[in-house]
């Protein structure tokens, strides 16, 4: 699965934010830092507007967000960990 097909999943898998990836994706431009992974949905919309520099920071581990590397494409993409 490529991340069109991901972003595409995520936007029709209703949650709490799904709804939102087309925005998230469209702002996603330059530099952009994230607070709060959780499932990496977010994560993903931010992700297919393929940003320069994506950090995405959690307190805890997000497997969903580390899968993601396999699909930065030309996003510098660094996953963090701590508060």
């Amino acid at each position: 699965m490529n991340l069109e097909d991901l972003y595409h999943l995520r936007l029709t898998t209703p949650g709490n934010i799904h709804e939102h990836l087309p925005t998230l994706r469209a702002f996603a431009h330059g530099v952009v830092v994230e607070i709060g992974t959780n499932e990496a949905v977010s994560t993903t919309g931010l992700l297919a507007g393929q940003p320069d520099c994506l950090t995405t920071w959690d307190i805890n581990p997000s497997p969903n967000a580390e899968d993601l590397r396999q699909h930065a494409g030309r996003t510098a993409y660094d996953v963090r960990q701590g508060d």
